[in-house]
C-alpha cells in the first residue's frame, strides 16, 4: 500500500519527532508517496487536519493518508504494523496515552449513558474495535474521505472531517477526532485500534515509554 503520511504544525516541532520521521522516510521510501504538512499557526486542530486532508484529496492519488502529530515517538517497524493492520481495515490507530494523571490509553467506547468509557486491559496482539480514538497515528484510507466529504458543513473548519464542537450521544463536547470517529461510524465505518503498535507522546515525558 502506498500512502501519504501527513501532519499540521505550529512554530516548533520536537527534535526527537524529526528523528523518527528522517529515519521512516529513509527506511520506507517506496511505501510512502509523499510527505504533506499544513502550518496551524496557534489555529483550531480541527482546520489544521481538515485542510491536511483536503490537500491529500486534490494533491495525491495515494490510498490512504497517514497522519503523524508532531508529538509523536515511533518507528519503523509501527509503520509497518499498521499498514499491515489497514490491509482489510478503513480506519486503524497506533496505541499511545494521553497526558493525564494516571496516563490512559487514547481511545474509548460509548457506556450505556453515552458516556466515553476509557479501558486498560486487552488481549495480545488484538486490533480492537473502539468508538473513538487519537489521532495521533491514524490512517484513514481514501475512500473514507471521500465519502465524509460534505462542503455544507464546513463552516469555517475548511472541512467537513474533523469538528471540535461536534457533540457525543449524551450531549457532550467533543475533541476533534472523536468528532471525526463518531461521523465515521455514521457513515458506516468502524475504529480500530492496533495494540501491537504502540506509540510514545511526547511531553515531559515519554509516555508510553517512560
Amino acid at each position: 500500500m502506498k500512502v501519504v503520511v501527513g501532519f499540521i504544525h505550529d512554530t516548533m516541532v520536537e527534535a526527537r519527532w524529526v528523528r523518527c520521521m528522517f529515519t521512516l522516510r529513509a527506511q520506507r521510501d517506496e511505501q510512502i508517496s509523499e510527505i504533506l504538512f499544513v502550518e496551524s499557526g496557534g489555529g483550531s486542530l480541527d482546520r489544521g487536519r481538515n485542510l491536511l486532508v483536503q490537500k491529500f484529496l486534490q494533491n495525491t492519488e495515494a490510498e490512504a493518508l497517514l497522519m503523524i502529530d508532531t508529538d509523536m515517538y515511533f518507528g519503523v517497524e509501527e509503520f509497518d504494523r499498521l499498514l499491515t493492520s489497514a490491509e482489510d481495515r478503513d480506519i486503524v490507530s497506533g496505541i499511545y496515552f494521553a497526558n493525564e494523571r494516571p496516563p490512559r490509553p487514547a481511545m474509548h467506547r460509548w457506556n450505556e449513558n453515552g458516556r466515553a468509557e476509557s479501558f486498560t486491559e486487552w488481549e495480545d496482539h488484538d486490533v480492537l474495535e473502539v468508538d473513538g480514538c487519537g489521532a495521533g497515528f491514524l490512517l484513514v484510507k481514501r475512500a473514507v474521505y471521500e465519502s465524509m466529504n460534505h462542503p455544507e458543513l464546513y463552516e469555517g473548519r475548511a472541512g467537513s472531517w474533523f469538528n471540535q464542537s461536534a457533540h457525543g450521544p449524551a450531549g457532550q463536547l467533543l475533541n476533534e477526532d472523536s468528532g471525526f470517529c463518531l461521523r465515521a461510524q455514521e457513515h458506516g465505518y468502524k475504529i480500530h485500534v492496533d495494540t501491537d503498535c504502540l506509540v510514545g507522546h511526547i511531553k515531559a515525558r515519554v509516555l508510553g515509554f517512560e
